[in-house]
């Protein structure tokens, strides 16, 4: 069994991994892939760096890119954090015969202070404000940017594509 996890930024995608990796399962993130990348590239591992990372990725290797990297190395079962883009749901569901995606949020305040709290690159400085232009920048417009599921736009096609 794979379990997918998508969510919003802090909303406890990694706590709901801890509970699989409690039970067995081996934990891949695509967040993860991107700072290996950006470690590699000597970009810095901020969340807008990853952002446009993810981006630039997508734009020349395919909106499922991450999802490739990761097949390639699973082992099974598994628990996959930050799933961002439909493309990347539909090529587990095309690669894997038990798979299951979660959908993971919670409200934005209680979402900003574990995100200060956690204290990775850059977020410990952001304010509240900065926290929702981003994440409503990244809400907009899947096609075109990396995308959290969540929106309504995203589950409808998921839900036509992925029987869900």
């Amino acid at each position: 069994m794979v379990i997918g996890v998508t969510g919003t930024f802090a909303s406890g995608k990694d706590e709901v991994a801890r509970f699989f990796i409690t039970q067995g399962f081996h934990r891949y993130s695509h967040s993860d892939e991107l700072r290996l990348i950006a470690r590699e590239k000597q970009l810095g591992e901020t969340r807008d760096v990853l952002f446009q990372l993810g981006n630039q990725l997508r734009k020349e290797k395919g909106n499922e890119i991450l999802s490739k990297i990761i097949l390639k190395k699973l082992k099974k079962p598994a628990v996959i954090l930050s799933i961002r883009h439909p493309d990347e749901v539909l090529e587990y569901r095309q690669g894997l015969k038990n798979f299951i995606l979660l959908s993971v949020d919670a409200p934005r305040k209680l979402r900003y202070q574990r995100l200060v709290s956690r204290k990775r690159a850059g977020e410990d400085k952001e304010s509240f404000e900065d926290f929702v232009r981003k994440e409503e920048r990244e809400l907009q417009n899947w096609e075109k940017e990396i995308q959290i599921i969540l929106s309504l736009s995203s589950l409808k096609i998921l839900q036509q594509n992925c029987d869900i």
